[in-house]
């Protein structure tokens, strides 16, 4: 099995509504199809780097490298973990956690995408809240970071209603457009777990994530 040569395979985390884990290749490409049939409105970029503009073709392509790449390239000292969410079996998104020396810094950042079809319905909170639960109680992390342009107002929401704190604002330049960005963040102490999540396979995963 693939978890005995890569533990977080098989690390799964569940909440009420959703299961959040490494995806199959198949689901890989349902996920880029997804992707592929849009994730917010035309008229906007909500990611720093743009890779939603382009052909169907090439944001799905982009969907699976980046999956591929975050993998390829992981390092006990700067990892990604690209946790597909599944909602009665099928894919609707994708929520990223992410670290730079997460032993040292005790902090973690994390970012998201969700297929327009199951936008609001409180899947992105749900999401969220389950990698800050690992984040916070398996990981030992202190501080959660996240951030978003002023016309991402969803990931906003999400953010405030999850307890983060205004951390400043930059001035980002995407498309040749300026946008400005605001930076929020999320302490242990400061979070209340609003959704419960359990975890499977994460003790496994400890050494992957340099702890």
């Amino acid at each position: 099995m693939i978890s005995h040569v890569f533990p977080p395979a098989a690390l799964t985390l569940h909440t009420p509504r959703l299961e959040l884990r490494l995806p199959t290749p198949d689901e890989l490409a349902h996920l880029a199809t997804t992707a592929a049939q849009g994730i917010h409105h035309p008229d906007t970029t909500p990611f720093s780097t743009p890779w939603t503009t382009g052909t169907p073709q090439q944001v799905a392509s982009r969907v699976v490298l980046h999956h591929w790449r975050a993998l390829g390239n992981w390092d006990p000292h700067h990892w990604a973990l690209p946790l597909a969410a599944f909602h009665h079996g099928h894919p609707i998104g994708i929520q990223e956690l992410k670290a730079r020396h997460l032993a040292t810094t005790h902090t973690v950042s994390t970012g998201s995408w969700l297929g327009q079809p199951h936008h609001g319905n409180g899947y992105g909170k749900e999401m969220r809240n389950a990698v800050l639960h690992l984040a916070f109680t398996t990981l030992g992390a202190h501080r959660a970071r996240s951030a978003a342009f002023d016309t991402n107002p969803a990931s906003l929401a999400v953010s405030h209603a999850l307890g983060y704190t205004h951390d400043g604002t930059e001035e980002l330049v995407v498309l040749d457009k300026p946008v400005r960005q605001h930076r929020l963040l999320l302490t242990r102490d400061t979070w209340t777990n609003p959704t419960p999540t359990t975890t499977t396979g994460a003790t496994a995963c400890l050494p992957w994530f340099g702890l």
